[in-house]
C-alpha cells in the first residue's frame, strides 16, 4: 500500500488565505517535500543523444523507461541546465544560499537514496546535494555506461555553462558544445556525478530520481 504524506503546512496556508480574503498567486507559498525517504534512483535503459530538450521531456523519458520501478511514483531526471531552468547550485555546493539556490531540483534535502532493490546509494545534505564521497554504492553496477548530467567538472553541483549540449538541444559532433556526464557505476565525486564531456551526437543514459 502506498503511504500518503499529508502536508499540513500547505493546508493551513490555504485555509488562512481563503478564510477572509481571496488569494492571488503572489500571496501563496508552495513548500516542496519528498513523499519518499528513502527514495529510489535508476539509470534508464533508453539512451538518447544530447538533444532531448527541456527538463519536462527528460522527465518523460524517465516515466516511460523500462527500468522505472513499478511503484506508481513520479521520477525526474537528474540533469542540469546552463539557463537555470533546472539547477542544484549557483555557488559551489550551494554554500551561499543553501536550498534556496535549487530550481526545479530533483534531489530532496536530508533524504536517503537507494537503488530500486534497496541498496543504499547516498544521503543528501540540507541543500539537497551529495557532498560526502565516495558514496556508499554506485547508482548502477553496469560498467562502461555514462549518463548525461550537465554539471561542471568539479565537486560543486553547479551547472556547466557550455557542456550541456546547448541546454540539451544539440546533436553536434564537435566539442564544444559537448555534454558533461556521470559514470553510473562510479562512487567517487568525479565519477558518480561529475565526469567527462562527450559530443552531443553520442547516446547516453539518464539518471532518474523518485519524487
Amino acid at each position: 500500500m502506498k503511504k500518503i504524506n499529508f502536508n499540513f503546512t500547505k493546508v493551513i496556508l490555504l485555509l488562512s488565505c481563503f478564510s477572509i480574503f481571496a488569494c492571488s498567486p503572489s500571496d501563496t507559498t508552495t513548500f516542496e517535500s519528498s513523499d519518499c525517504n528513502p527514495c529510489k534512483m535508476f539509470v534508464t535503459a533508453t539512451a538518447t543523444q544530447g538533444n532531448f530538450g527541456s527538463a519536462s521531456v527528460a522527465d518523460l523519458i524517465c516515466t516511460n523507461d523500462a527500468n522505472k520501478p513499478n511503484d506508481g511514483d513520479t521520477y525526474k531526471a537528474l540533469i542540469a541546465y546552463g539557463n537555470g531552468s533546472r539547477r542544484a547550485c549557483t555557488t559551489a555546493n550551494c554554500v551561499t544560499g543553501g536550498k534556496n539556490e535549487n530550481v526545479d531540483w530533483v534531489l530532496h534535502a536530508s533524504t536517503s537514496y537507494t537503488r530500486a532493490d534497496g541498496t543504499a546509494i547516498a544521503t543528501t545534505d540540507g541543500a539537497g546535494i551529495i557532498t560526502s564521497f565516495p558514496i556508499a554504492n554506485a547508482v548502477s553496477t553496469t560498467a562502461s555506461i555514462e549518463a548525461w548530467t550537465g554539471f561542471t567538472n568539479a565537486t560543486a553541483w553547479t551547472s556547466a555553462a557550455t557542456d550541456n549540449c546547448t541546454n540539451w538541444t544539440s546533436t553536434s559532433s564537435s566539442n564544444p558544445p559537448g555534454g558533461n556526464t556521470a559514470i553510473v557505476n562510479g562512487t567517487t565525486s568525479y565519477g558518480s556525478v561529475f565526469a567527462f564531456a562527450y559530443t552531443c551526437n553520442q547516446t547516453k543514459r539518464l539518471i532518474c530520481v523518485q519524487q
